[in-house]
């Protein structure tokens, strides 16, 4: 599946969430193989099992990695990287603390004598350096550099570049803010690694080597999760808030602690806008992080939603909607228009009602679309979405920034009822 449609626009989303936390580093990619769907790489380093690694803080206070010479951090690839990309964005905020370059990070062949993805810093000569990006395939005896784009060195500086992947070109961003765009031919366009691959941090292997020293923060993928609720319902959800709550309760009880709202037109909401703005580029993956749609603005732009392939949809409790004898019918209620504004007469009584002879639009997933008008009984049992409307890295941003509360106290949080959670997403939504 080709992803991120649009990325121009992703992109300065996306830079557009970094500000506020610096030193970050996050790979777009295509296929996402988690249950989180969001990607922490130096998770790898916090148990303290690499050498060479030193804790401190970036320039705004937020915790730090200090690669030193003797680092070594790495990792089989498939356990925290895509199997494949087509067009992905990669960013990375950096400080060096060597003027001799280095690999930020490379994705090896198993032989490690081949950087198949990774982004290289050349050394500094005359107060400059090149920042390339390295893109080979797997079977390929030596790697290439895809782009390369020049950098004034400043020491001590904490550095934020973006390097956006096109079919046709690549784009360069430095503190997000667009520097240089060059033409390139990818081979091959679509970059599938060698499931023995190893993903390096700060280096790209004992036999390539290119030790990066300096810090690195965080490293992580931003995406918006669906799942569905674990049983038909009719359009008697109690409400909106009602199927919000559901969603919210069955997403705790699977594990997954995202802000989770009900893929439902209501009177007070079209559609469109349950996900918040800055996280609308962001791509749509299901539960096991299959990629759904290359953006959650994709979904509403006239073609009713439509999959490019299959639908891949999973329950909170794991069954896969479209094979799972539980929904007997393939169908997802919405209530929505085909631009994802609500459809006044067309949603069971804002979800009040479970009557025959009233009616809301709903779309058969068998017909590939998730946006299908669809008239169907609110006595019909359907598939009920639900969808992260925030990403996972935004609502961290938002509780660090703005409340002072850590990351788990917020996430122990429990909420007893519709309307207690109903003020928390007024307020997180803001």
């Amino acid at each position: 599946m080709r992803v991120l449609q649009g990325v121009m626009f992703a992109l300065a989303m996306i830079c557009t969430l970094l500000v506020p936390v610096l030193g970050s580093f996050e790979l777009v990619g295509q296929s996402i193989k988690d249950a989180l769907a969001e990607y922490t790489l130096t998770d790898i380093m916090n148990n303290n099992q690499f050498a060479g690694i030193e804790f401190g803080e970036a320039e705004d206070g937020f915790p730090a990695f200090r690669f030193l010479q003797t680092a070594d951090v790495k990792s089989p690839y498939r356990m925290l990287l895509p199997e494949k990309l087509y067009e992905f964005a990669i960013l990375i905020t950096f400080r060096q603390s060597s003027l001799k370059g280095g690999y930020l990070f490379s994705v090896v062949n198993p032989l490690d004598t081949v950087v198949q993805l990774g982004v290289h810093l050349s050394p500094v000569v005359k107060n400059s350096y090149n920042v390339s990006l390295v893109y080979t395939q797997a079977d390929q005896n030596t790697g290439r550099k895809l782009a390369s784009f020049g950098v004034a060195h400043a020491p001590d500086k904490w550095n934020s570049i973006a390097l956006q992947v096109l079919s046709d070109k690549v784009s360069f961003y430095y503190d997000c803010e667009l520097r240089n765009t060059t033409l390139v031919t990818r081979e091959p366009i679509e970059l599938v690694f060698d499931s023995a691959s190893t993903l390096y941090i700060g280096q790209a292997g004992s036999i390539i080597g290119g030790k990066f020293e300096g810090y690195l923060e965080k490293i992580n993928t931003p995406t918006l999760r669906v799942a569905a609720l674990n049983e038909p319902s009719t359009g008697d959800l109690q409400g909106i808030r009602g199927a919000d709550f559901a969603c919210y309760r069955q997403g705790r009880r699977a594990g997954l602690l995202g802000t989770f709202k009900a893929f439902l037109s209501s009177r007070v909401q079209n559609l469109d806008t349950i996900v918040r703005p800055a996280d609308r580029d962001l791509p749509v993956v299901n539960t096991r992080g299959d990629v759904l749609f290359n953006s959650w603005k994709g979904i509403f732009n006239g073609q009713g939603g439509f999959f490019s392939q299959a639908p891949r949809i999973y329950s909170f409790s794991g069954k896969n909607v479209m094979t799972d004898s539980t929904w007997p019918m393939k169908m997802v209620w919405h209530g929505s228009l085909p631009n994802g504004e609500r459809s006044m007469d067309t949603y069971c009584d804002a979800w009040h009602s479970g009557d025959h002879l009233k009616g809301s639009f709903a779309s058969n997933l068998d017909g590939h679309k998730l946006l299908e008008q669809k008239r169907q009984s609110c006595d019909s049992k359907l598939i009920i979405l639900c969808v992260e409307a925030l990403s996972q890295d935004r609502k961290r941003k938002k509780r660090e920034i703005g409340d002072g509360s850590s990351h788990g106290e917020s996430e122990s949080r429990e909420f007893k009822t519709a309307d207690e959670y109903a003020a928390h997403l007024e307020n997180l939504l803001l």
